[in-house]
């Protein structure tokens, strides 16, 4: 059976490529997260400064420069909220409830170690409170981003001392000593405290989600206008459709969760969308060789697109063929080890992360 986890760790791939990665020295175009100083008007433009082409080549400019006020804007939410506590605290749910009947709580029979699973804990939130008051305060201001992540610090603020506890009670086993009568009162807590973290959880990434398709649409713009259809290109066009492929197997994935029957042409279509870019990519990366070769870390990221390609393959010929997974399989999935279920979702999330790992590395420093 799938669980939350699968759902939520889909963002936190897309948005570990923001946070933390340095301005390439040759590129004055500010790519997602990488910061710098406000970058030169790109090679194609019109006019001279009292023109047109003068006015649209600023509104460019002003445009950019807002995008990377953005892009500081969301770093700090996705490297202190979404990437530290987000997966972790829905990983400590899945775990408290791993053989516990959430509707019965840890009475009866269910005080027993044979069922309890202590909560995993989760560190100080402050460092995401911060994170919260700086995107707040910080321009461009929208107002459904700040929005969510108020409610998303607010939620983590309740759960974090209700985890502590539970943590340590269950750790050390006192639930032994008064037959779970704490337990019981702290599973109504924590199943609330993690229902209302879920909810504010979803919304803030998917805002985020929201607005960086938008930044990485216009980005590709800028790339295209200033380096033409090269390795950067590609680079990030390749981005833009595995987060793509990703979401529409997760969507396909639940479904099939749900008891519906898989999408199979809508998935077909968009995997061999991204078989298309990704060979056009491997072409270019042929045909631009020497740049190629100075890319560092390029002959990686080429390898990862095809492996995310392969397992999204998979996924596709699994639900073409009406096949569902064995019994064994079906436990392994949205676990640790669900990744080695072949023609899953958390197979393909695995290779997606992976890629998106390469793509940070990636760094051009000579040519396109």
């Amino acid at each position: 059976m799938l669980n939350t986890k699968q759902w939520t760790m889909l963002l936190l791939a897309s948005f570990v490529a923001l946070a933390g990665c340095k301005k390439e020295d040759d590129d004055p175009v500010i790519d997602p997260g990488k910061g710098g100083k406000g970058g030169a008007v790109e090679k194609g433009g019109k006019g001279g400064a009292g023109g047109a082409g003068g006015a649209a080549a600023a509104a460019d400019m002003a445009q950019q420069d807002k995008d990377r006020m953005m892009w500081a804007k969301l770093n700090g939410l996705i490297r202190d909220c979404i990437n530290r506590f987000g997966s972790r605290v829905l990983d400590s749910r899945n775990y408290y409830l791993r053989r516990l009947d959430p509707k019965v709580g840890p009475s009866g029979k269910y005080c027993s170690s044979r069922y309890l699973y202590t909560p995993y804990t989760i560190s100080d939130p402050s460092s995401c409170a911060n994170a919260v008051r700086k995107a707040i305060a910080s321009p461009p201001k929208i107002a459904s981003l700040e929005k969510a992540a108020a409610g998303y610090i607010a939620a983590l603020q309740i759960l974090h001392p209700i985890l502590k506890k539970a943590s340590r009670y269950y750790g050390q086993g006192d639930y032994k000593d008064d037959k779970c009568a704490q337990g019981m009162d702290m599973h109504t807590k924590l199943l609330a405290g993690w229902s209302q973290f879920a909810e504010h959880n979803a919304k803030l990434r998917a805002e985020i989600s929201r607005i960086t398709d938008e930044l990485s649409k216009r980005d590709l713009q800028r790339i295209v206008r200033r380096f033409g259809k090269g390795l950067r290109y590609y680079k990030k066009k390749v981005m833009i459709e595995a987060k793509s492929t990703l979401q529409i197997i997760r969507l396909d994935a639940k479904k099939e969760m749900d008891g519906q029957k898989p999408n199979v042409d809508l998935v077909t279509a968009q995997v061999k969308r991204f078989q298309q870019i990704a060979e056009a990519m491997e072409q270019t990366s042929e045909r631009m060789a020497d740049a190629a070769r100075r890319a560092f870390w390029w002959s990686s990221f080429k390898r990862e697109t095809f492996t995310f390609l392969k397992s999204c393959k998979e996924y596709m010929r699994r639900i073409r063929s009406g096949k569902g997974f064995r019994r064994w399989d079906r436990r392994r999935l949205g676990t640790s080890s669900g990744w080695m279920v072949s023609g899953s979702f958390d197979a393909a999330l695995r290779n997606y992360n992976s890629l998106v790992r390469a793509s940070n590395n990636v760094k051009f420093r000579f040519g396109r």
